[in-house]
């Protein structure tokens, strides 16, 4: 009778046991490993949340250098950049010949791209296809300087649509056989002409 007994109270923690073991395997979750994944890319621009609190620009900002695809280039050292094109396909990625680069922050997005040159330089055409990708209409005069060596076109622009940013500035210049496009958003006036400054202090392509 007593063993009747233990085992009439033992079989339904078994038997619940058993099922247990034998539950479907919990699925992972593909949202969560989807969102790690795109963190990074060029989607990711800040969208407006709290009011950035006010902080000083630095002076001397670029103590990074991003040295690869046979150019380098400064940029801030909390800002490093990665290949964008790869970020937005795994299977394709930046060349010599053409690619592009990228890095952000919570109050900044810089972003690189470059193309074999072929032709008369353009360099209004070559920063009208960033600002049209993002949104960006040119809302200040075209300029051309001379920085260092080199002849740079700028122009500032509208920050992308429902963003953080409230300015920025893009850029393009020819280095040897490619056109290069830079173009920069913040939160801080004034900041995006002096990151291209600094960028192109540090500046410098060749051939392969």
């Amino acid at each position: 009778m007593r063993r009747s007994l233990i085992w009439t109270l033992t079989l339904p923690l078994l038997s619940g046991l058993l099922l247990y073991g034998c539950r479907p395997r919990q699925q992972p979750d593909l949202a969560q490993e989807i969102t790690n994944a795109v963190v990074g890319t060029l989607s990711a621009i800040p969208t407006p949340t709290l009011a950035p609190t006010p902080t000083p620009h630095p002076t001397q900002a670029l103590s990074g250098l991003f040295c690869e695809y046979e150019f380098c280039i400064g940029h801030p050292a909390d800002v490093p950049l990665f290949d964008a094109k790869r970020e937005t396909n795994a299977s394709q990625f930046s060349t010599y010949g053409g690619g592009r680069v990228a890095g952000y922050r919570d109050d900044m997005f810089i972003i690189v791209a470059w193309v074999a040159s072929s032709g008369p330089w353009d360099p209004g055409g070559v920063m009208k296809v960033l600002q049209d990708e993002f949104g960006s209409p040119a809302n200040g005069d075209y300029r051309i300087d001379l920085l260092g060596d080199l002849n740079v076109s700028f122009q500032s622009v509208a920050p992308p649509p429902n963003s953080v940013f409230t300015g920025g500035l893009s850029a393009s210049w020819r280095c040897a056989d490619r056109d290069f496009v830079w173009m920069a958003y913040s939160t801080h006036d004034g900041a995006p002409a002096t990151l291209l400054t600094e960028a192109l202090a540090k500046f410098r392509c060749e051939n392969p």
